[in-house]
């Protein structure tokens, strides 16, 4: 099954998109992906490739500015 994986770095404070073939059921599908991306956090599995229709922002810290 085609997946969209949405992840952040922690080294290079980024988020980004990976679509993938991965297992039919989204459990084995998460596994998948942190097996073959070790340094992503897994944010969140979509079904579908929509990696082109999704736009990641680094997500940065603004402190206790208001």
């Amino acid at each position: 099954m085609q997946w969209t994986a949405i992840s952040y770095n922690w080294s290079t404070g980024k988020t980004a998109t990976y679509p993938f073939k991965g297992h039919e059921r989204s459990s084995f599908a998460s596994n998948q992906f942190r097996e073959s991306h070790p340094g992503e956090e897994l944010l969140a599995l979509i079904p579908g490739n929509i990696s082109s229709e999704i736009t990641t922002y680094p997500l940065t810290y603004l402190g206790d500015k208001q």
